[in-house]
């Protein structure tokens, strides 16, 4: 009695969360921001050579021929990122940031080797353009700073990277996209980054790729990327391990995933679609952990056609040569948060699924984790949050 006492209580409260709105109130805040205009100096760099750490400055738009080095603390804000340009000819950094704590944006860089190399920490580059570069954005040995909101396109010439960290650590790389670029993402020497929610597509090696270099490549987060008709890999790994690739999707690309001497990787929860000729892995002297233990990957060629009540394919699905490198547990569907059952919608099923196991944990009788969506070890309120989030809606490979 008490198990259904539970669970109608379970059922009540998630149709209540479901069903009711959330508003979020906006708080309003007045800064005061000392600005340095552009109109008073004849270049960036001479406004910025004058102006105090913590200042402001603000760039009209407009072409602006030359190279600037950011080496104190400032805001440097364009008035149009579409009309308001830097560019130099080859040279080797149009813009180069070596003082933390500086917030840059709103600009088109362009035509050069490096576009943005930034060689400090707690730094911003967010809004831009960079356009026709070698290297849009290059973190060399930096750490904790955010690239977001960027687009960077045409950087196919030698190396050829959309954003590329060298030897940096703990930054933050999202929203940004990358197209017709050579590889979009490449980590080489850099550990513990957060790669998220970037759109990665038609680029002509690698939607992202992490290296050993004289540094490991561990302890890279990458997820809710969607990397997309790549001539090449999707992601590709060399010599690389501890890194945790989770719900990403990645379609049509040469090859989708390329491992080559990489161990104690984590890969799940991903969507792998690809044409028929496609090759999914490609793997040498590798083994990886292609599921968390209870869920895996969906991967648009796996044709066995018997389920679990969870979705979950009864046959293992084979990522390579080595027996031992497989997906445990093949989903039906591409995956979704919220999708308990894995059928591709977000539904009364799923709403079953958590109430039975409401307000359990792991470890015991009751729990579930096809029902812990964010994974913290118990069904509860954040879980239904998802449900109400998710409510539904549908996905298609």
């Amino acid at each position: 009695m008490k198990r259904h006492k539970n669970e109608i209580y379970g059922y009540a409260l998630i149709f209540t969360l479901i069903l009711t709105p959330i508003y979020i109130s906006k708080v309003s805040a007045t800064t005061t921001i000392h600005s340095v205009s552009n109109f008073q100096y004849g270049t960036i760099q001479e406004a910025i050579n004058a102006a105090t750490p913590g200042e402001t400055i603000i760039v009209p738009a407009g072409i602006y021929q030359e190279t600037i080095i950011v080496n104190k603390t400032l805001t440097i804000l364009g008035k149009d990122k579409l009309h308001t340009i830097i560019q130099k000819n080859d040279a080797a950094d149009i813009v180069k940031i070596v003082a933390n704590n500086v917030y840059f944006s709103n600009f088109t860089i362009r035509n050069g080797i490096h576009g943005i190399t930034v060689t400090s920490s707690n730094n911003t580059i967010t809004e831009n353009i960079a356009f026709n570069n070698s290297i849009g954005i290059h973190l060399n040995k930096a750490s904790h700073n955010i690239v977001s909101n960027n687009l960077i396109n045409k950087t196919n010439t030698h190396p050829g990277s959309g954003i590329f960290l060298n030897g940096s650590t703990n930054n933050l790389l999202s929203n940004n996209r990358i197209l017709e670029s050579g590889e979009g993402i490449y980590l080489r020497g850099s550990s513990n980054n957060t790669v998220i929610r970037n759109w990665l597509t038609n680029n002509s090696k690698t939607g992202i790729c992490l290296m050993k270099a004289e540094k490991p490549t561990e302890y890279n987060i990458i997820r809710d990327n969607i990397i997309e008709e790549g001539a090449c890999y999707g992601i590709d790994f060399w010599s690389v391990k501890y890194n945790v690739i989770i719900n990403n999707t990645l379609k049509y690309n040469g090859n989708t995933f390329s491992v080559q001497y990489s161990n104690n990787n984590t890969i799940y929860h991903n969507n792998i679609i690809n044409k028929p000729t496609q090759i999914p892995v490609y793997s040498i002297y590798s083994q990886n952990n292609w599921d968390n233990g209870f869920e895996g990957n969906y991967w648009s060629n796996y044709k066995w056609t018997e389920f679990d009540e969870f979705g979950i394919g009864t046959k293992p699905y084979n990522t390579s040569r080595n027996p031992i490198d497989q997906d445990m547990f093949p989903l039906r569907s591409p995956y979704m948060v919220g999708d308990a059952n894995h059928d591709s919608i977000v539904n009364i099923k799923d709403v079953n699924i958590v109430a039975i196991a409401w307000n359990a944990t792991q470890g015991t009788p009751k729990y579930n984790p096809h029902a812990d969506f964010n994974m913290d070890n118990i069904i509860d309120a954040a879980d239904i949050e998802i449900l109400r989030e998710k409510w539904q809606k549908t996905i298609k490979p």
